[in-house]
């Protein structure tokens, strides 16, 4: 029998939450070469309430069999609450607090040749994966979404230059213990490329031909720019900037 590769998908937000790491996921699921599980916690985002079917017995509901055919270990989180940082902190450290201490007993059973970290916010979500990398001996990828301390300054959310300071000293102990570092755009790899000197590959976020999705006589239409954004739309973002670039970049009428 041919030997699979198995792979651990760590992802606080996961299916049926909407992120790229789904697609991706189900795509690696084809494979028959491979062998996939993820780690993740209760399906909460956006609004901060706990998904239909996910609301009670937690403990009961930690395992998932996933039609695609990989399997869905979920641990418990305090769910977040809207326009509440407080909420949203604790919601952060309740997926690294419960992924520490019961991902050894969910995945007792399990052996991993690669664990892979999806890293968005919170990047310390990596610590879970850095623990496991060295229980179960295998290699440690990092895919990072977002840049740590540097979206937390830019967003206002934390100006206090001691904790940046804090913050980016435990991030770069992540980049230290991450075997391959995968950048989702060459600007991230760059920036990244400043704190470490490990192996860091562009690896884009899944995407599709938007031509196939457009009509011919749209795609035809003179006089008009159009622009589709699919994605959160907040401080982070900086939405407004977008806007100005694309009016500032089209010479034609722009139409968004």
């Amino acid at each position: 029998m041919k030997y699979k590769t198995k792979i651990l998908i760590i992802s606080q937000g996961f299916w049926p939450e909407h992120f790229p790491i789904n697609e991706f996921v189900r795509t690696l699921s084809i494979e028959k070469n491979l062998e996939i599980s993820v780690l993740t916690g209760f399906p909460n985002y956006p609004d901060g309430k706990i998904f239909k079917g996910y609301e009670k017995n937690y403990f009961k509901k930690i395992y998932d069999k996933n039609p695609a055919g990989y399997n869905i270990f979920r641990v418990p989180i305090i769910r977040r609450v809207k326009n509440s940082k407080i909420s949203i902190v604790l919601n952060y450290l309740s997926f690294i607090f419960f992924g520490l201490l019961l991902s050894p007993f969910l995945l007792r059973k399990k052996k991993f040749d690669y664990i892979l970290v999806f890293a968005n916010s919170p990047v310390p979500q990596a610590f879970v994966g850095i623990f496991l990398k060295f229980i179960k001996n295998s290699k440690l990828i990092l895919w990072v979404q977002d840049l740590w301390p540097e979206v937390l300054r830019e967003t206002g959310h934390i100006r206090n230059r001691i904790f940046l300071n804090i913050i980016n000293f435990f991030i770069k102990i992540i980049y230290f213990f991450s075997d391959i570092i995968l950048a989702q755009s060459k600007s991230f790899q760059r920036e990244i490329k400043k704190k470490t000197k490990k192996k860091i590959i562009y690896f884009p976020n899944p995407s599709i031909d938007m031509s196939k999705l457009i009509p011919n006589k749209a795609k035809k239409k003179k006089g008009s720019f159009k622009i589709l954004y699919a994605g959160n739309i907040g401080e982070a973002q900086n939405f407004e900037k977008i806007i100005e670039i694309a009016k500032i970049s089209s010479k034609e009428k722009f139409i968004f």
